[in-house]
């Protein structure tokens, strides 16, 4: 639904406000990605953890499965680790400061708190 003139002005308005008060955050805005779940690597990757998931439920009971439900195994580990790297990488350093460190930084800071 398209915005009649005085929505429309009313929001250019407040568009040109808000590159006055804040041009960094505004230059921000304007050149984000879509998300850090956005486009098709991570469609592939959710995809491949599935595929992992049933290759090891299914050929892991069967005798003579376990190799493949290794492989699966692999898969699920590759796509986890696919998929955190690809969170890690979704902001940039102010990002990152305003949320705390990524999430792979979380994870190894854990680990080496509890060895």
């Amino acid at each position: 639904m398209p915005l009649n003139d005085h929505e429309q002005k009313i929001l250019d308005e407040i568009e040109a406000q808000f590159y006055r008060q804040d041009p960094k955050l505004a230059d921000r805005v304007r050149n984000a990605s879509v998300g850090i779940f956005g486009g098709a690597s991570m469609v592939w990757i959710i995809i491949g953890f599935l595929l992992g998931l049933g290759l090891m439920m299914f050929f892991f009971p069967q005798s003579g499965g376990t190799p493949l439900a290794v492989v699966g195994f692999v898969i699920m580990v590759g796509s986890a680790w696919a998929a955190l790297r690809r969170l890690d990488r979704s902001g940039d350093s102010s990002h990152r400061q305003t949320l705390g460190n990524g999430v792979i930084s979380r994870l190894r800071s854990k680990w080496q708190r509890g060895a």
